[in-house]
Formats: structure tokens, C-alpha cells, sequence
């Protein structure tokens, strides 16, 4: 009799022993996938950023990328000609622009309304770039009041 219960108590702690086992396993693997997820999120900002700033440099036009058709900044001043060109296939313009990432341009006075530029691209909406990309309308207290496609 005393030879079972002493079975009995290795059998419950081996048992306890797996659980606690068990419970650190998963979380450590929850921590593992909450910083592989907080990277991949650091890493989509970072990657983000580096696209604007190559994007907006392939906009300027310099010696370099003079026949560009996206690079319709010129001394401050926007080629219509070149922009309606970049505006036509959004595909190549990605790569022209040196992205992969789905974009919108559109520009703004110096008061931050937008200006229309659907006369010089032949699209509807502000801007040119992904079909898939909206703008926000906002009200004077930032309530959104609707939403402009980007182009269609």
C-alpha cells in the first residue's frame, strides 16, 4: 500500500512538472511572435519612409533622371506634360519612382486644400497613383465626413 501512494506522488509531480513545462514553452513562444511581429511593424515604418524620400527624389528632375517621365519637378515648378505621363501607367510609374509599395499623389496650397489635378491626369479623384488608396475628408473638428479615391 505505502508502494503505490509513493507512485502515486512521482506520478502527480512528474505531471505537475510537464505543466509547468507546458506553460513556459507557450510563453516563450508568445514572446517570441510579439517581437517578430513589433520588428516586422518597426521594419514596414522603416521601409515606408525609405520609399518616400526615394520617391520623392525620382519627382525632382536632375541631370540624371531628366527623361524621366516621373520626375516632373522642375525648378520648383510641375511639368504638366511629364505629370499626366506619370500618371497613366501606375505599374511602370512604380518603377520609374523606384517603389513597390502602393502610392498617392496629390498636392495641396498653401492653406492645405487640395487642388484638383484630374484635368491634367484624365482621372477621377485627387490624385494619381493606386485605385485601392482613399483620402479622408475631414470636417473643421476632424470628423471624417467621406472618403475621395486617389484615381480611378
Amino acid at each position: 500500500m505505502t508502494r503505490d501512494r509513493t507512485l502515486s506522488r512521482k506520478a502527480q509531480n512528474w505531471g505537475m512538472d510537464v505543466m509547468i513545462g507546458i506553460g513556459i514553452f507557450v510563453l516563450g513562444l508568445g514572446l517570441f511572435f510579439y517581437i517578430v511581429d513589433k520588428k516586422s511593424d518597426d521594419d514596414n515604418v522603416s521601409e515606408l519612409l525609405r520609399e518616400t524620400e526615394k520617391m520623392s527624389q525620382a519627382m525632382v528632375a536632375s541631370e540624371i533622371n531628366i527623361n524621366n517621365p516621373c520626375a516632373f519637378i522642375i525648378g520648383n515648378k510641375i511639368d504638366k506634360l511629364k505629370l499626366e505621363q506619370c500618371s497613366q501607367d501606375y505599374p511602370y510609374s512604380k518603377i520609374l519612382l523606384g517603389i513597390r509599395n502602393d502610392y498617392c499623389v496629390y498636392f495641396v496650397d498653401k492653406d492645405g486644400n487640395l487642388i484638383n489635378i484630374s484635368a491634367v491626369t484624365n482621372k477621377y479623384g485627387i490624385g494619381f497613383g493606386s485605385t485601392d488608396i482613399n483620402y479622408t475628408v475631414l470636417d473643421e473638428f476632424g470628423i471624417p465626413q467621406g472618403a475621395v479615391p486617389c484615381s480611378t
